[in-house]
This record gives C-alpha cells, sequence and structure tokens, in this order.
C-alpha cells in the first residue's frame, strides 16, 4: 500500500514548488476521515516529526529513502496563529563542489563528497525515537500562572480585532514530564461559565496551540465536576516553545465564545512563571477582589493601561505547604497584583489566615514592598500552627485575605482548598505471599474533591476474606503507622485526617487489605498520576494468566488507556513485582480488526490508529496484555472498559448495531454509577433479568444470540452450522439447531452437557463461536461429543488452490476461504450484448473486495496504472488491488534486459559503465 506522499514527493523532486502545490492522487485503501491538524508537530506518513527538526523523505517500498528529498517541519504564522507544515525540497541542485578530483558518492548521501567534507545539505540530524529526560528539563517541572484583568498580554482575532478581557480571576497550574505539559485551571467563584477553550500563546500574542474544552464521559468529567477543575494536557511540546516556557515567555488563555464557530467573545490571559514552593504544594488559595470593579474596560489591546487609570479585575493566588508532625507549620508564597496604589513607590501589605466559623486569626503579618509591580508581586509567610489549625486547613475553613494597608478597599480574599493540580492516585495491588488457592488480585483509586473529602475506589478479585479490612498506612522504610481505615471498598471519607495530605502528596502513603490480624494480604504504595483529557473509563486491573515468567512470582498492574480530541491513543501501564523485560501489546476484537499493535514503552501514543481499534475501544471490545521480553510469554492481559472516543475518530458505520428483534424488544440500561464513583458500570437488561457487561446468553424463544457490552444490547439469529452425522439428527425442544447423535440408540439426554466461555452446550450439539460484540465466527465449527462430552473447535479446512497465491482473492471480507478468479471465453463482437444492464455500483465493488481508488473503485484482482495530475499515466508502476488492499509496485529490470532493451522502454533504469582510461605516465 503506497501512501498519497509518495506521489506527491515524485512530482516536487524534479519540477519545484510550482508543481508541488498541486494535489496528487491518494492511493490509500481507508483515509481516516479525522485529519485534524496537529499544530504543535508536523505528521509525515504516520509519523509525528517535532517543529523544527529535518528528515529525508522514506517513502517505503518499492522507492525507499529518497536522499535527495530533505524535509522540514517549520512553523507557519496563519494570521494570529501558528501551524506546523511539512516542507519538502530536492536539494540536489544545492550540492557544492567537490574539492578533489575524484569525489564518490557514499551510501545514504545525495551529494557527492571527499574525504573529510562535512558542509552538505544531505547532512541531517533526524529525531531521537528515545526520550532523554536531562537534568534542564527536571529543573523545569512546575510552574504556575495566574489569570487576572491585568495581564499585558493583547490577544487578537484573525480580523485583528482586539479580544476584550473577561471579568474575573483564575489560575492554574503546570507540570512538565516527559515532553508533555499538564496543566490544571481553577476558576474564581465569579466566573460561572465555562470557557470553549484553553489556548497557549508567545509574547506577541500569536496562538501556538488551541485546545478545547469539552466533556467526555467517563473519570475526567466526573474529576471535574467533583473538584471544580479545568484539566487537561499539552502532549510532545517541541523543544521551540519548551524554550519560551523555560524562559518565561509562554502565556495561557481562558476563551470564552461559541463553540459551534470557535468565536472569540471574552479572553483573559496570564504568563506562565516560576512560582515559589510549587514542587510542595499541599493546599491552594484563589483570590478575588472582595468588591467586584466597577467596570472591566474595552480589551487588552487597548490603551487603557495607564498607571493611576487602569480597570479591570486584579487578583492572586497562593501556594500553600502545610507540615504535620510534632511542630506543624505553614509556609505561603502569594502571588498578586492591583491591591495597592498605582503611584506610589513603596507599599505596606498586610497578609491575615483566618478561621471564620470560630472567629480566630491564625496569621497576621505586615509587609513592606519597596518597588511593587502592575501584575505580578510575590510574598512568602512561614508561621508555626497547631494540629486543630492544621485539621481546619485540610477541611477549607480557612481563608486567606491580602490588602494594601492605604487601600482597603482592594482587599483581596479567598478559601484555602485543596492543590490545584489534576491527579488522580493509584496502585496496583499485589499479594502479599503465595497460596495454595487462586492469589487475590486489585487496584486502589482515589483523589480529593474540592470539599477536600478523600473519594476512594478498591476493587479486589479472589480475595478469601468476605469483610476485610482496608487500611490506609504511612511507610517510611520499615516503619508502617496507621493513618485511616475505610468501611467500604468504594465511598467518601468526608472528614479524613490532617496527617493523610503529607505522606499521600510525598508518595509514602499505601493501601493494605487484610484481617483484623496478621500481615495484609494485599497491598500496594499509591502514586500520583496527572489526568489528562478524556482519560476514559479509569484504570483497568492486568489480571494474571495461566503462563508466568517465574512460578513463585507475584505480579499486578494496571493499564490506563484513552483517546483525545486528536484520535490518538494514549496509554500507561505499571507493572509491580517484576524485574524482567516485558512488552505490552493492544488487540481489537472487532470485525475487519487487524493484528495485535505492540505498544512502546511504559507509557506512550499512537497518533494514527486504525478505525478498528477506535471502534474497539469505543465498544469496550479491546484487550491489552504484558509479555516477557526474553520468549514472549503472556503473563498478564485484561479486557479494557469502554472508552469514549470523540465521534469525529469513529467509522461512520460502527460494527456494533442496535438489535432488530420485534417492537417489544426489551431496551438496553445504562447503571448510573454511584454520585462519586471513579468507575462507570453498565448492564443489559433482557426479559426482566440483568446481565452484566461482557456476557452473553442464548434467547431460545427467539433462536437469538445476544450479548452486552457496557449497556449496549446486541443479540443476532442463531446460525447453525452444516452436521455430518452417521445417523439422522434430532431437534429436541428448546433447542434451535439440529443435534447429532451418531447412534440410532442413542437416548436424548439434556443434562451433562459442555461448557464453553461460560454457555452451556447441549450433547451431540455444533455451533459457531459468537464474540462479544462482532458476532459469529462462521469460519469455526465447535462440537460437543455427545459421548464423552468433550468440546473441539476446528477452524474451516479451505480447498487446494487452482491458481496461483497472488491471485486468489476473498469473495467478501466475512469469507473464511479464498477462492479463485472465474476465468471467462473471451467472446467476439458479434456474441458481446451492446446493453449489459446497470453497471455494479461502488458499494457493491467494495463489498466483493474491491478497492478505493482517486479515479473510482478497482474490483478486485484488477490491475492498472496510476496517474497524476502534472504528469499523466505512470507506466512505470503498476497498482493491483487484491482483498481491499492496493499494492504499487515499480517495473525492475535486471541486466539481461538491460542488454537487449528495445527503444522506448523508458522503465528500465539501467546504469552505463563507462571504460577506464589508463592512467597518464608520469611527465
Amino acid at each position: 500500500m503506497v501512501p498519497a506522499l509518495v506521489l506527491m514527493l515524485l512530482a516536487v523532486a524534479p519540477y519545484g514548488p510550482a508543481v508541488a502545490r498541486r494535489h496528487a492522487p491518494d492511493l490509500r485503501e481507508d483515509e481516516p476521515a479525522r485529519r485534524t491538524t496537529r499544530p504543535a508537530e508536523c505528521q509525515f506518513g504516520k509519523q509525528a516529526k517535532e517543529l523544527g527538526s529535518t528528515w529525508f523523505a522514506d517513502l517505503g517500498p518499492p522507492f525507499g529513502v529518497m536522499y535527495c528529498i530533505k524535509c522540514e517541519c517549520i512553523p507557519v504564522q496563519k494570521k494570529r496563529r501558528v501551524v506546523a507544515k511539512v516542507h519538502c525540497r530536492n536539494i540536489k541542485n544545492e550540492c557544492p563542489e567537490p574539492s578533489c578530483d575524484s569525489p564518490e558518492l557514499l551510501p545514504g548521501r545525495c551529494c557527492k563528497s571527499c574525504p573529510g567534507d562535512t558542509n552538505s545539505p544531505d547532512i541531517v540530524q533526524e529525531d531521537s525515537p528515545t526520550v532523554v529526560i536531562d537534568e534542564e528539563e527536571l529543573s523545569m517541572k512546575h510552574f504556575g500562572a495566574l489569570l487576572t484583568g491585568r495581564s499585558p498580554l493583547c490577544i487578537r482575532r484573525d480580523d485583528m480585532t482586539g479580544v476584550p478581557v473577561a471579568a474575573g480571576v483564575a489560575t492554574a497550574r503546570f507540570t512538565f514530564r516527559r515532553r508533555h505539559l499538564f496543566w490544571s485551571v481553577i476558576l474564581g467563584p465569579s466566573m460561572v461559565t465555562r470557557p470553549r477553550a484553553l489556548a497557549f500563546l508567545d509574547r506577541g500574542g500569536r496562538m501556538l496551540l488551541e485546545h478545547p474544552l469539552r466533556k467526555f464521559q467517563g473519570i475526567h468529567a466526573t474529576y471535574e465536576e467533583k473538584t471544580d477543575k479545568l484539566c487537561g494536557v499539552w502532549r510532545r511540546v517541541p523543544r521551540e516553545y519548551k524554550r519560551l516556557l523555560r524562559e518565561g515567555s509562554l502565556y495561557v488563555a481562558l476563551i470564552w465564545g461559541d463553540e459551534r464557530n470557535n468565536s472569540m467573545d471574552t479572553a483573559l490571559s496570564g504568563r506562565i512563571s516560576r512560582y515559589p514552593a510549587l514542587a510542595t504544594e499541599m493546599f491552594t488559595s484563589l483570590l478575588e477582589p472582595e468588591h467586584a470593579p466597577a467596570s472591566i474596560g474595552n480589551g487588552a489591546c487597548d490603551d487603557y493601561r495607564v498607571p493611576g487609570q487602569e480597570e479591570g479585575w486584579w487578583g492572586g493566588t497562593a501556594v500553600v505547604t502545610g507540615a504535620a508532625g510534632a511542630a506543624p507549620s505553614l509556609h505561603l508564597a502569594i502571588v498578586f497584583n492591583g491591591v495597592f496604589k498605582p503611584t506610589s513607590r513603596e507599599q505596606t501589605i498586610k497578609v491575615m489566615l483566618t478561621l471564620p466559623e470560630k472567629n480566630q486569626t491564625i496569621i497576621d503579618e505586615v509587609h513592606k514592598m519597596s518597588k511593587p509591580s502592575y501584575d505580578f508581586n510575590i510574598i512568602e509567610v512561614s508561621t508555626p500552627v497547631s494540629a486543630a489549625e492544621l485539621r481546619s486547613l485540610a477541611r477549607g475553613r480557612l481563608l486567606l485575605s491580602v490588602e494594601a494597608i492605604s487601600t482597603p478597599e482592594r482587599r483581596l480574599t479567598g478559601v484555602v482548598r485543596q492543590r490545584a493540580a489534576c491527579e488522580v492516585f493509584h496502585a496496583p495491588l499485589i499479594a502479599e505471599r503465595l497460596s495454595a488457592a487462586t492469589i487475590p488480585e486489585g487496584l486502589a483509586l482515589l483523589y480529593i474533591d474540592k470539599e477536600g473529602s478523600l473519594v476512594y475506589d478498591i476493587q479486589v478479585d479472589n480475595l478469601s476474606i468476605a469483610d476485610p479490612k482496608i487500611t490506609l498506612v504511612e511507610e517510611q522504610g520499615k516503619r508502617h503507622s496507621q493513618v485511616e481505615i475505610l468501611d467500604t471498598r468504594m465511598g467518601v471519607l468526608a472528614r479524613p485526617s490532617a496527617r493523610i495530605f503529607p505522606p499521600l502528596y510525598e508518595d509514602q502513603l499505601a493501601v493494605h487489605i487484610g484481617s483484623d490480624t496478621g500481615p495484609p494480604l494485599l497491598r500496594g504504595r499509591l502514586l500520583s498520576r496527572s489526568l489528562p483529557d478524556a482519560a476514559g473509563a479509569g484504570p483497568a486491573v492486568l489480571k494474571r494468566t495461566d503462563a508466568r515468567p517465574a512460578p513463585s512470582t507475584i505480579i499486578a498492574g494496571l493499564a490506563w488507556v484513552s483517546v483525545d480530541a486528536l484520535c490518538g491513543i494514549n496509554y500507561e501501564v505499571t507493572i509491580n513485582g517484576y524485574n524482567g523485560g516485558w512488552s505490552s501489546w493492544l488487540e481489537s476484537h472487532a470485525l475487519g480488526s487487524s493484528a495485535p499493535r505492540a505498544l512502546s514503552g511504559q507509557e506512550g501514543s499512537v497518533l494514527e490508529p486504525t478505525p478498528a481499534e477506535l471502534s474497539a475501544l469505543h465498544a469496550g471490545a479491546a484487550y491489552l496484555n504484558v509479555r516477557a521480553a526474553e520468549n514472549g510469554t503472556e503473563f498478564l492481559r485484561t479486557r479494557l472498559p469502554q472508552i469514549s472516543v470523540p465521534p469525529s475518530c469513529l467509522p461512520s458505520v460502527s460494527y456494533v448495531v442496535d438489535n432488530e428483534l420485534s417492537p417489544n424488544y426489551p431496551p438496553t440500561h445504562n447503571n448510573v454509577p454511584p454520585d462519586n464513583s471513579l468507575s462507570n458500570t453498565a448492564s443489559c437488561f433482557y426479559a426482566g433479568r440483568s446481565y452484566e457487561d461482557g456476557a452473553q446468553w442464548m434467547a431460545t424463544e427467539l433462536c437469538h444470540m445476544c450479548g452486552c457490552v457496557h449497556g449496549a444490547l446486541r443479540c443476532d439469529p442463531i446460525r447453525c452450522p452444516v452436521v455430518e452425522c452417521a445417523a439422522p439428527t434430532i431437534q429436541p425442544p428448546g433447542q434451535c439447531c439440529p443435534i447429532c447423535t451418531n447412534s440410532t440408540t442413542a437416548v436424548w439426554n439434556e443434562s451433562h452437557g459442555c461448557h464453553l466461555a461460560g454457555q452451556y452446550h447441549a450433547p451431540g450439539s455444533s455451533w459457531h463461536p459468537y464474540l462479544v460484540p462482532g458476532g459469529y465466527d462462521t469460519c469455526a465449527v465447535c462440537t460437543c461429543d455427545f459421548s464423552t462430552r468433550q468440546v473441539r473447535c476446528p477452524r474451516v479446512k479451505c480447498p487446494i488452490l487452482k491458481c496461483a497465491e497472488k491471485d486468489a482473492y476473498r469473495p467478501d471480507k466475512k469469507s473464511c476461504c479464498r477462492v479463485c478468479p472465474v476465468v471467462k471465453e473471451k467472446k467476439s463482437d458479434e456474441d458481446t450484448l451492446k446493453d449489459q444492464g446497470t453497471p455494479r455500483t461502488a458499494e457493491e465493488i467494495l463489498a466483493e473486495g474491491g478497492c478505493k481508488f482517486p479515479d473510482g473503485p478497482l474490483p478486485n484482482g484488477k490491475e492498472v496504472h496510476p496517474s497524476i495530475h502534472s504528469h499523466g499515466e505512470q507506466r512505470c508502476v503498476t497498482c493491483r488491488c487484491k482483498d481491499g488492499e492496493v499494492t504499487c509496485v515499480r517495473k525492475r529490470c535486471n541486466r539481461a534486459a538491460c542488454a537487449r532493451r528495445r527503444r522506448g522502454d523508458a522503465c528500465c533504469a539501467c546504469t552505463r559503465h563507462r571504460r577506464q582510461r589508463a592512467p597518464r605516465p608520469p611527465s
């Protein structure tokens, strides 16, 4: 299958930029309709290229790497936006003149060079596939931003009109990790409308990336609702934009407007900076004016920001760190603006931290600022506190205020709440010891909501204790101290102890599950995980298989899989208890699904997944397994929960269809998860009975096979395979297919049948395997032997082909065996009917194994020469359609053909051998 870029670059190479602007035909079989522009990176084939990178065009077979075609990912300004574009050019004419008499063309080079030559345009530095975390990236991990009306950034629309400043205050936190910038935003209480998008901009107001703030079903929407935060991630930040972040020249803006036409009605912006104590932040406060401003101005691009005449909202944010123990203390780093008179050079600032319900003052300090800034001021305060005050802090009861002594009417106030970072804490639960019975396994997941409550979800399988004791334990080396006891496996701890937060944020809090006495049966240390956009339905427990790398190994793991707004699959796999190398694989059990996809590394992204993979994730029919690196043994496996996929990423026709039984068919039903649940459960109702997710059953009264996929009910008519019996078949009451007894004296007995995949099958029955949600697999026939009660599921044996392998094809996509094309005798013109009836439609051709092609669909087995708009028909390239895939091959000629080639055969690329001249005699 030749990508469309092949023909485009062939047209670019010899003719230059004028021809490059023409559109070449696309020879791919299935062009996804989800080509969303990735502003921060370029897309070349199926590879993402970072902004500023250069590479040689790899066109795949039969062309290979074109070392004379140099490509770059360059930033292009499109009105007020910056987008990344691929620019390829022919560098053959840029080759320098060699400095020696006998230059050589080295492998992998375009220009002839002499020994020692390094100044050549065909030497590029390709992107490194591995991510190296250097000290520079580790030092720039935590950032913050204060978004107020006093930001100096000017934001303009595409028509160059200024965007008015929104009323209100917001604060943001940023964590840079492995090339990804995770962000979280807290809006002030006065901002009741959710923004349309979040944008990153440079100092000049040019938009570098716009991230839509859409809601997706799953843990992400639940988390945002229960914490009042906006969460997301900027994946694969280019080096150029990372430099802006490091220099403090990167800005963030919230945009309000109509989502349908992406309008920009108002915006609120702020500079991303380094704040003190962000690495140890435990609590956050957003400070708003106690009295709202009378006017907010016209826009950031107007010249109204004159000292003494400024308008707009002012505000602040506080980074609060609390230390528990023998001497509890607090440290506050307060960033603010607008509380003082702009004409004064020296200001006296008063900071107060109070407990209003008890009329108690915890902090009351005065600080002097010699040179106050217009939009960015920092004050740091430290004070000892009591354990009771620390509990009030953890429960959101403390009020922080900042004011200038000379202007108390511009006072800023805000409640101290949990820290602003969007994060959950997870842990795969590992068994402490091997037992003769089944080894228990599970996971723990929790987060802190806006009320300061602890929301938790503990999932455990194969636990031998009916009512286990679940405790949160602080683990510091060999010293373990119990902090809290959880009454249920899923719930909300409304008044958590203040002792929880320091070990929780320092990765020292663990979950222990066991009995009242003795060591725990399961345990796992909670680790923080940033919650990006569209995080799916939460983590999935990786279940152990029968095959383990070592019999005495106890392994536990969990997997996060999500689909972002750009249709990319993002994954993260965590394994505990295994020290060897391993790899993870994604399997999509769907109609038309491809082979399992290898996932590189512990976490990463699949930028161009297939439609079958996205459909399987959306329907909950995808699996993830972990294999050992040394021998490929699969030792962990899970079925991924249903993941919310944007509608624009799904194929036009989903393979999970609605049932078509009767008007009285019972409707499907989605269970509504608990109020603060972190996982979504779904079930189906049929004939007054509830079926769990993934279950399948037989409706014998209608002879239908049904399955439940996350609340979606699918029923298919039972397909009876052809049975070959030595004796006549029987069809007892309640059975939909004939049963083969292979005996004339056999007595029908409905008991002691066969069990497969949780389903009972009568003795002597035959059936096709039913896979949820793909339906029947007609390429296999399972049989329950009448006498031995053993199940066998052999595949259908295909007949021997009477034609060449390359000529055979499948009549349709569901066919199990390939067939040979029908050879028709060529009829004379007299015998040929002039009117052959209605021609076949494109859908009919594709259904019979045809292929999509720019000039129209190709029938299965047809060969054509492709055409390019600027070059016409390419006689040297032959494209052939076989079983829905197009394969294009360039004609090759051997040495014998080159020796006797005829005139006009321009497809044979033959090398002329020059005669070697004798060296000149020395003079």
